[in-house]
Protein backbone atom coordinates (compact mmCIF):
# COMPACT_ATOMS: atom_id res chain seq x y z
CA UNK A 1 0.00 0.00 0.00
CA UNK A 2 0.80 3.24 -0.84
CA UNK A 3 2.51 4.86 2.70
CA UNK A 4 2.93 8.48 1.42
CA UNK A 5 -0.34 10.44 2.83
CA UNK A 6 -0.57 14.39 1.66
CA UNK A 7 -1.94 16.38 4.00
CA UNK A 8 -3.97 19.42 2.80
CA UNK A 9 -2.90 22.13 5.55
CA UNK A 10 0.16 24.51 5.92
CA UNK A 11 -0.40 24.60 9.47
CA UNK A 12 2.51 23.49 11.10
CA UNK A 13 1.51 22.95 14.60
CA UNK A 14 -1.75 20.58 12.33
CA UNK A 15 1.09 19.05 10.04
CA UNK A 16 3.37 17.97 13.18
CA UNK A 17 0.20 16.65 15.23
CA UNK A 18 -0.45 14.13 12.22
CA UNK A 19 3.15 13.31 11.54
CA UNK A 20 3.53 12.40 15.31
CA UNK A 21 0.37 10.27 15.11
CA UNK A 22 1.25 8.72 11.49
CA UNK A 23 4.97 7.90 11.70
CA UNK A 24 4.84 5.31 14.46
CA UNK A 25 2.71 3.69 11.39
CA UNK A 26 4.76 3.83 8.66
CA UNK A 27 3.48 6.63 7.14
CA UNK A 28 5.19 9.69 5.07
CA UNK A 29 2.95 12.72 5.80
CA UNK A 30 3.42 15.62 3.22
CA UNK A 31 1.33 18.49 3.31
CA UNK A 32 0.59 22.28 1.11
CA UNK A 33 4.27 22.88 2.69
CA UNK A 34 6.19 20.54 0.83
CA UNK A 35 4.37 21.99 -2.90
CA UNK A 36 6.50 24.02 -4.90
CA UNK A 37 4.17 26.98 -4.66
CA UNK A 38 1.56 28.21 -2.36
CA UNK A 39 -2.14 26.25 -3.05
CA UNK A 40 -4.97 28.09 -1.72
CA UNK A 41 -8.58 26.29 -1.03
CA UNK A 42 -11.52 28.61 -0.31
CA UNK A 43 -13.73 26.90 2.55
CA UNK A 44 -16.97 27.75 1.33
CA UNK A 45 -19.25 24.39 2.71
CA UNK A 46 -21.32 24.35 5.27
CA UNK A 47 -20.73 21.92 7.76
CA UNK A 48 -17.26 20.74 8.67
CA UNK A 49 -17.52 17.53 6.34
CA UNK A 50 -18.19 19.56 3.12
CA UNK A 51 -14.80 21.83 3.93
CA UNK A 52 -13.06 18.51 4.86
CA UNK A 53 -13.51 17.54 1.74
CA UNK A 54 -13.40 20.84 -0.37
CA UNK A 55 -10.05 20.82 0.81
CA UNK A 56 -9.27 17.07 0.21
CA UNK A 57 -10.47 17.15 -3.23
CA UNK A 58 -8.59 20.22 -4.17
CA UNK A 59 -5.36 18.68 -3.06
CA UNK A 60 -6.31 15.63 -5.19
CA UNK A 61 -6.30 17.95 -8.41
CA UNK A 62 -3.24 19.94 -8.04
CA UNK A 63 -1.53 16.13 -7.72
CA UNK A 64 -3.28 15.03 -10.32
CA UNK A 65 -2.09 17.87 -12.70
CA UNK A 66 1.22 17.81 -11.84
CA UNK A 67 1.86 13.92 -12.03
CA UNK A 68 1.66 12.84 -8.68
CA UNK A 69 0.17 9.16 -9.14
CA UNK A 70 -2.29 7.97 -7.29
CA UNK A 71 -2.19 10.35 -4.44
CA UNK A 72 -3.43 9.49 -0.86
CA UNK A 73 -5.10 12.90 0.74
CA UNK A 74 -6.35 13.78 3.87
CA UNK A 75 -7.52 17.03 4.98
CA UNK A 76 -9.49 18.22 8.19
CA UNK A 77 -11.83 20.60 9.40
CA UNK A 78 -12.16 21.42 13.22
CA UNK A 79 -14.02 23.55 14.97
CA UNK A 80 -14.89 24.69 18.74
CA UNK A 81 -18.39 24.82 19.47
CA UNK A 82 -19.74 26.98 22.73
CA UNK A 83 -22.93 26.01 24.56
CA UNK A 84 -23.96 29.00 25.63
CA UNK A 85 -22.88 30.81 22.99
CA UNK A 86 -25.52 28.70 20.33
CA UNK A 87 -22.58 26.83 18.87
CA UNK A 88 -20.50 29.66 17.92
CA UNK A 89 -17.88 30.21 16.45
CA UNK A 90 -18.26 26.04 15.14
CA UNK A 91 -17.10 25.72 11.20
CA UNK A 92 -16.37 29.72 11.58
CA UNK A 93 -13.76 29.01 14.39
CA UNK A 94 -10.88 29.67 11.94
CA UNK A 95 -12.85 32.67 9.78
CA UNK A 96 -14.67 34.86 12.65
CA UNK A 97 -11.74 36.31 14.01
CA UNK A 98 -10.43 38.34 10.97
CA UNK A 99 -6.93 39.74 11.45
CA UNK A 100 -7.21 38.65 15.43
CA UNK A 101 -4.87 36.20 16.93
CA UNK A 102 -6.12 32.70 18.51
CA UNK A 103 -5.19 35.05 22.11
CA UNK A 104 -6.90 38.25 21.19
CA UNK A 105 -10.08 35.45 19.92
CA UNK A 106 -10.21 34.38 23.11
CA UNK A 107 -10.49 37.29 24.83
CA UNK A 108 -12.97 38.25 23.09
CA UNK A 109 -14.61 35.24 23.58
CA UNK A 110 -13.83 35.31 26.85
CA UNK A 111 -16.11 38.37 27.43
CA UNK A 112 -19.10 37.16 25.39
CA UNK A 113 -19.11 34.55 28.37
CA UNK A 114 -19.14 36.86 31.21
CA UNK A 115 -22.24 36.50 32.36
CA UNK A 116 -22.56 32.64 31.60
CA UNK A 117 -22.90 29.92 33.83
CA UNK A 118 -22.78 26.81 31.26
CA UNK A 119 -19.01 26.99 29.93
CA UNK A 120 -19.73 23.43 28.20
CA UNK A 121 -17.88 23.42 24.80
CA UNK A 122 -16.80 20.90 22.51
CA UNK A 123 -14.00 20.49 19.92
CA UNK A 124 -15.21 19.17 16.50
CA UNK A 125 -12.61 17.70 14.14
CA UNK A 126 -13.65 16.20 11.00
CA UNK A 127 -11.03 14.32 8.78
CA UNK A 128 -11.73 13.47 5.27
CA UNK A 129 -9.71 10.71 3.34
CA UNK A 130 -9.22 10.49 -0.40
CA UNK A 131 -7.90 7.33 -1.91
CA UNK A 132 -7.65 8.53 -5.78
CA UNK A 133 -6.90 5.11 -7.12
CA UNK A 134 -9.15 3.25 -5.42
CA UNK A 135 -11.77 5.83 -5.62
CA UNK A 136 -12.59 5.86 -1.74
CA UNK A 137 -14.02 9.23 0.31
CA UNK A 138 -14.74 8.79 3.63
CA UNK A 139 -14.83 11.12 6.65
CA UNK A 140 -14.03 10.53 10.40
CA UNK A 141 -15.34 12.68 13.22
CA UNK A 142 -13.20 13.54 16.17
CA UNK A 143 -15.29 14.92 19.38
CA UNK A 144 -14.16 16.34 22.35
CA UNK A 145 -15.90 17.94 25.32
CA UNK A 146 -14.69 20.39 27.76
CA UNK A 147 -15.42 23.79 29.46
CA UNK A 148 -14.33 27.23 28.36
CA UNK A 149 -11.63 28.35 31.67
CA UNK A 150 -12.74 31.22 33.09
CA UNK A 151 -8.78 32.60 31.78
CA UNK A 152 -6.57 31.61 28.81
CA UNK A 153 -3.43 29.87 29.97
CA UNK A 154 -1.21 29.82 26.77
CA UNK A 155 0.75 33.04 25.60
CA UNK A 156 -0.18 34.74 22.28
CA UNK A 157 1.79 31.56 20.67
CA UNK A 158 -0.77 29.29 21.54
CA UNK A 159 -2.08 26.53 19.44
CA UNK A 160 -5.65 27.35 18.15
CA UNK A 161 -7.96 27.34 21.29
CA UNK A 162 -6.09 25.01 23.31
CA UNK A 163 -5.34 27.50 25.57
CA UNK A 164 -8.73 27.97 27.22
CA UNK A 165 -10.34 24.54 26.13
CA UNK A 166 -10.95 23.18 29.82
CA UNK A 167 -10.84 19.11 30.82
CA UNK A 168 -12.54 18.85 34.07
CA UNK A 169 -11.20 15.14 34.18
CA UNK A 170 -7.56 16.29 33.31
CA UNK A 171 -7.90 19.36 35.47
CA UNK A 172 -5.97 21.24 32.91
CA UNK A 173 -6.33 23.08 29.43
CA UNK A 174 -5.43 21.47 26.22
CA UNK A 175 -2.18 24.04 26.01
CA UNK A 176 -0.98 22.45 29.55
CA UNK A 177 -1.11 18.75 28.35
CA UNK A 178 2.26 17.62 26.94
CA UNK A 179 1.89 16.84 23.05
CA UNK A 180 2.12 12.62 23.87
CA UNK A 181 -0.97 13.53 26.75
CA UNK A 182 -3.28 15.56 23.91
CA UNK A 183 -2.60 13.39 21.19
CA UNK A 184 -4.36 10.09 23.22
CA UNK A 185 -7.53 12.01 23.53
CA UNK A 186 -7.23 15.05 21.19
CA UNK A 187 -10.60 15.78 18.73
CA UNK A 188 -7.81 15.43 16.31
CA UNK A 189 -6.35 12.31 17.38
CA UNK A 190 -9.66 10.49 18.00
CA UNK A 191 -10.74 10.82 14.45
CA UNK A 192 -7.12 10.15 13.10
CA UNK A 193 -7.40 6.74 14.83
CA UNK A 194 -10.43 5.95 13.34
CA UNK A 195 -8.61 6.65 10.10
CA UNK A 196 -5.79 4.34 11.11
CA UNK A 197 -8.04 1.77 12.02
CA UNK A 198 -9.85 1.90 8.84
CA UNK A 199 -6.64 1.95 6.78
CA UNK A 200 -5.47 -1.39 9.25
CA UNK A 201 -8.30 -3.23 8.60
Amino acid sequence: MNKTIWFASSNANKILEVTEIFQPFGYQIKSLLDLPQPLNIEESGKTYQENALIKAHALVNYLINNLVADPIVIADDTGLEISALDNFPGIYSERWKGEMNFHQAMEVILGKLANKINRHAKMVTVIAYLDYQNKISKTFIGVLNGEIAPKITSDNNGFGYDGFFYLPEQKMTLHEMTKSQKNQISHRALALNQLLEYLDH
